[in-house]
């Protein structure tokens, strides 16, 4: 799949670190110079798949698109927290999170030595924005907040009763740039 750039990802070079599908696991896709480097869905993979991606971090050309799983924020937790299974669930989607962290910190870092882009994005709604340590790695790399909406680039809803209709859902992306 040859890489293309979008409003979001303006400089070649960038790295995509998103979750799967389910939103239970992690996938972090490498783009340089239009190649696809293969994904990672398990901590241990992701782990070597940080590594491969940090390299590939070399000038200030070069960027880092972040999207962490955002299911352990999600605005619903609260109201399914009443069930058992969705309270497991819960603790398992922060877990992930919390393993997922250190790779963050590590990809962030990488950014700031070579003078890389760095977009990071979640819903605007996640709580996670509001975890100790994201906060810390927003203030470290002067991170500045922007606010944008689906419905801004094409989302549209896909229920029987809405399809096709143009989707408001609003996320935060924060960059260096």
């Amino acid at each position: 799949e040859p890489f293309r750039r979008s409003p979001a990802s303006p400089r070649p070079g960038t790295i995509r670190k998103a979750s799967s599908s389910s939103g239970s696991m992690q996938a972090v896709y490498t783009f340089r110079s239009g190649k696809r480097l293969p994904r990672a869905a398990s901590p241990g993979l992701a782990a070597r798949a940080i590594q491969r991606a940090i390299s590939c971090i070399q000038y200030p050309t070069d960027g880092a698109w972040i999207s962490l799983p955002c299911t352990a924020g999600c605005a619903y937790t609260s109201r399914n927290w009443k069930h058992e299974t969705a309270q497991l669930k819960q603790v398992g989607h922060y877990c992930a999170f919390e393993t997922f962290k250190p790779g963050l910190a590590k990809v962030m870092e990488r950014c700031s030595i070579v003078g890389a882009l760095i977009f990071m994005e979640w819903p605007k709604t996640c709580s996670l924005w509001n975890d100790d340590e994201i906060k810390g790695l927003i203030e470290k790399y002067k991170l500045v907040r922007t606010e944008f909406h689906g419905c801004q680039y094409g989302l549209k809803s896909t229920r029987d009763e809405t399809r096709g209709k143009p989707l408001n859902k609003a996320w935060y992306g924060l960059t260096n740039d």
